[in-house]
């Protein structure tokens, strides 16, 4: 229950005594007349009391309009009283102040209650005041009712009350705030006051659970109970330290040490009117310190222990721990811990220098330096690391001195091993390489690595080994370098492919081994790759050249056999013959002995022809060579009675020319050529059972270079005579045996001898000219005959165009060949053609003569090797000469370099093998610009 304020019993005592006035009133005037005068005399001493009293009065009627109010209600708000009377509080205040007002006053009419109110208003000084204000119910003589009230100031007292408040809230927060701290406020009873939250959670209850009742009752503890009576008895404080206590309260009951503090709260008569108890949790305290502890002595073990010298040092330079045992301390005495670094380390040898320290702490970095002992002789690498404080501030600075000698001089000796190996690495002579294990990333490649890919080394390292590697070779090579990365196999040695940039296929000799760490665990490979294409080459160019060399010398043995079985056959066929036609002349018509004397002498010469063949075989044939153009032996051929009758057996046959119109001659037999052309176009209508194309073509080819084909070709110039079919194709083991005597897929004696390849091998080695024969299963073959050209001239041919019209005028030509023969053809043809002639053996050599000398004209060769090609020594010759005259020549077909080189000026393309019409056409007229 809250007990009524000093203001308050006054505003009470006032009440009661005005009611006790109005009662007399009342009563004196329901009295006689006599004592009118006295009630006068009442009624003029209220009024005085009433209007020098502080506190402010009034009445109402029960319309709510003012009858009475007291002077001091003008003194304390400054109005005008009289003003109030006979009006409303809605003609003074604000509609809903005076809804206010009025509501109350119903109150206290209807019901006869006191109604109680505090309220604010503004002073006379417009200051804010509190009033507690009372309405009571009042009557007059007449019965009528009216509503007194009157108004006490509460100003300093509600101001008192609100500071206690905000002392009681404050103290409350700051006692709640206190999270890790128990706070209790007891009277001197031992009753709980006020409790923050920690210290009910602890109990394990609520604050308001705790308020009033009694610390002994709850938990009753005789020894505390004595030390909260002296405390209190005696206003001494207690304390105890790390006191182990369990609060039965607490959901997990666990023993926890605490710092106990009681101490008594005094009034101003020195008088102890309560005790403040605090408890503070040491639990994690005492556990850190004991860490701490521990962490002390691993540390003075760690420091006593390590070979290293390690020192810890505060901003003042003065050493807090170290370890005076490292074989690196100098000294001869173990200083005292809080020396000064510099007495004992800079001068014995400067290991460690205070301005390390200094730096550490004024930067709060840490600071890594090397340093010279020298009394030790040895140099020392030290680490220096700055320590915080809680506030992130440098109290101390560790530092770390290491023996780094040895691992200097150990990485000098792997900085030159290194050095070494990368010398080696990049200087080798045949490509090396390093790559990851897991992927096949190149890691490092050498410069002839490069060399041998086509790559830079900057584009190799974004590539692995299997982009590079054949696709053929990828799935082997890659299952035999896992093999060896995971120890399945001790070595890798294998012969692949790669892929050049340049779309060029190598063949290499990969040898790798496995790079692994101290654990046994694969980090990298170490390869060397060795370029073996031109070894590969030459090894199928040799077994290629064996097993030419092999044919060319098995057909010349049964060349010879041939030879001689034709020899004696040929004897015994003349006397079989001979007597055959002296049988058959002296028999008469009707005789029937005489047709079988006839098929005796048809038989002879059938036999004959086969001698024929196989002294063509033996190469024995050909007995006289002219000049032959082999474009009208083509044509002769074709209108002969063998191919009509070719013809006529295979309807189904199609044949098709394609004659070069600038052919050159040949020096050989007609007769043969045109038999082995026979026996071509005979083969090729044979392989086509179902019919199909056979194509002739002749055309002059110039070979700059020795060629490997089914026959060896050398370099020069060459008539090729090309017989295709679109047949079933010759097998690889077939076409190792096509030119054997008597070797055939056919039935013996329905389609031939089997002599017919044989016979054509025998007419163009006769010719001393070359076979080369391309075939696929299901796509055909083709025959190309290379025979060598003949400057000489057909008899009874006559020059088509006139020479004048391309004869010289005494210009300078320079010739550029890589190829004397050629070079000297092309000289003797231009002098006779009345030109001044030079010749150049490459293209460099060509670009150096014109440096120095002019040429009007400028023939050549497309193809130089080694060296630069037509091209580019036209491209050069333009940067001396820009306007310079020139036509390319080449044994192969225009080509998009020819193009190229015609786009920088260059202008007629001529074909070797050339003749001198042919020749001095093109440069007349490029002379000539036409």
């Amino acid at each position: 229950m809250r007990v009524p304020s000093k203001a308050n019993r006054q505003l009470i005592e006032e009440i009661d005594r005005l009611k006790q006035k109005i009662a007399q009133l009342e009563k004196a005037a329901s009295e006689s007349k006599p004592v009118e005068r006295p009630l006068h005399d009442i009624e003029d001493r209220f009024n005085a009391f009433m209007d020098n009293t502080p506190n402010v009065a009034w009445m109402k009627d029960d319309e709510g309009r003012y009858v009475y109010i007291n002077k001091s209600y003008e003194r304390r708000f400054g109005v005008k009283t009289d003003s109030w009377l006979g009006k409303t509080d809605f003609d003074i205040w604000p509609r809903e102040i005076a809804e206010g007002y009025r509501q109350n006053d119903r109150i206290v009419l209807e019901t006869g209650r006191t109604v109680e109110t505090t309220e604010t208003a503004p002073d006379a000084n417009g200051n804010t005041t509190y009033w507690r204000k009372f309405k009571f119910l009042c009557k007059d003589t007449q019965g009528r009712k009216y509503v007194a009230g009157g108004g006490i100031d509460v100003t300093e007292s509600k101001r008192l009350e609100e500071r206690l408040q905000e002392e009681r809230d404050v103290l409350q927060a700051v006692m709640d705030g206190a999270r890790r701290s128990l706070l209790a406020y007891l009277d001197r009873d031992f009753n709980y006051i006020r409790v923050n939250e920690a210290f009910a959670a602890a109990c394990g209850l609520r604050p308001d659970d705790l308020i009033g009742r009694n610390q002994f009752v709850l938990y009753p503890h005789a020894e505390s109970e004595a030390i909260f009576t002296r405390v209190r008895d005696t206003g001494e404080p207690f304390e105890i330290r790390d006191y182990p206590f369990t609060f039965s309260g607490r959901a997990e009951r666990r023993t926890a040490h605490w710092d106990w503090m009681l101490a008594p709260v005094k009034d101003a008569d020195g008088k102890v009117g309560g005790l403040v108890l605090s408890l503070f949790e040491t639990t994690e305290r005492k556990r850190a310190e004991e860490e701490m502890r521990r962490s002390k002595a691993l540390l003075e073990s760690v420091f006593n222990s390590s070979q290293d010298l390690m020192v810890v040092v505060d901003r003042d330079l003065r050493i807090l721990i170290s370890n005076w045992k490292s074989p690196l301390y100098a000294g001869k005495k173990e200083y005292p811990l809080g020396s000064h670094c510099y007495e004992a380390f800079l001068k014995r040898g400067q290991i460690c220098e205070p301005c390390f320290a200094m730096n550490v702490f004024n930067s709060g970095k840490p600071l890594l330096a090397e340093n010279y002992n020298p009394v030790t002789k040895r140099l020392v690498e030290v680490s220096s690391y700055p320590i915080f404080d809680d506030r992130g501030e440098v109290v101390m600075v560790a530092e770390h001195v290491r023996d780094i000698t040895d691992r200097r001089r150990t990485e000098a000796a792997l900085r030159d091993r290194e050095a070494q190996f990368s010398v080696m690495f990049e200087v080798a002579s045949i490509g090396m390489a390093q790559a990851d294990v897991a992927t096949g990333q190149w890691l490092r490649v050498n410069q002839k690595m490069c060399d041998i890919t086509g790559y830079s080394p900057d584009e190799l390292l974004t590539m692995r080994i299997q982009e590079i590697t054949h696709p053929e070779d990828r799935d082997r090579d890659w299952d035999l370098f896992q093999k060896v990365v995971r120890g399945e196999l001790p070595d890798y040695r294998l012969e692949k492919r790669y892929i050049r940039k340049d779309g060029r296929t190598v063949w290499i000799n990969v040898n790798m081994a496995v790079i692994r760490d101290d654990r046994g665990r694969a980090t990298r490979t170490m390869a060397t790759i060795e370029d073996i294409t031109d070894r590969k080459r030459m090894e199928q160019e040799s077994r290629e050249m064996e097993m030419r060399l092999q044919r060319s010398e098995k057909m010349e043995a049964l060349g010879l056999l041939a030879g001689g079985v034709a020899h004696d056959l040929n004897n015994e066929l003349g006397i079989l013959v001979g007597y055959a036609e002296l049988l058959h002349d002296n028999l008469d018509e009707s005789d029937p002995r005489k047709g079988d004397a006839r098929n005796i002498m048809s038989g002879g010469e059938r036999a004959a022809a086969i001698v024929q063949d196989l002294l063509t075989l033996a190469r024995r044939g050909v007995q006289t060579k002219t000049v032959v153009n082999l474009n009208k032996t083509v044509t002769e051929y074709l209108k002969s009675p063998e191919h009509l009758r070719l013809a006529a057996l295979h309807p189904h046959i199609r044949v098709e020319t394609r004659l070069d119109d600038d052919l050159l001659m040949i020096r050989g037999s007609r007769v043969h050529i045109s038999k082995t052309l026979m026996n071509l176009v005979s083969n090729a209508a044979e392989a086509m059972s179902s019919g199909g194309d056979i194509v002739i073509r002749t055309e002059n080819r110039y070979l700059d270079r020795p060629v490997a084909g089914y026959d060896d070709m050398g370099e020069g110039d060459y008539v090729v005579l090309a017989v295709s079919d679109e047949g079933e194709g010759i097998s690889d083991k077939d076409m190792k045996r096509i030119f054997e005597p008597f070797y055939t897929k056919k039935v013996m004696g329905r389609s031939g001898t089997g002599l017919g390849l044989s016979v054509v091998w025998g007419t163009v080695k006769d010719h001393g000219g070359h076979i080369d024969v391309q075939s696929k299963r299901g796509r055909g073959t083709t025959f190309s005959l290379y025979f060598p050209v003949t400057r000489e001239e057909a008899a009874g041919q006559d020059d088509i165009v006139p020479s004048d019209l391309y004869r010289g005028r005494g210009e300078r030509i320079l010739v550029v060949d890589d190829v004397k023969d050629q070079r000297d053809l092309a000289a003797r043809i231009l002098e006779s053609l009345n030109y001044i002639v030079d010749t150049a053996a490459s293209g460099e050599a060509a670009v150096a003569f014109l440096r120095n000398s002019r040429a009007d004209l400028v023939v050549l060769d497309m193809i130089m090797d080694p060296g630069i090609d037509g091209f580019e020594t036209y491209r050069r010759i333009t940067e001396i000469h820009p306007r310079q005259k020139a036509v390319i020549v080449s044994g192969f077909a225009e080509t998009d370099r020819v193009k190229m080189a015609q786009s920088l000026g260059v202008g007629a393309f001529v074909r070797k093998p050339y003749v001198k019409e042919r020749i001095g056409l093109a440069i007349r007229n490029e002379l000539d610009g036409k």
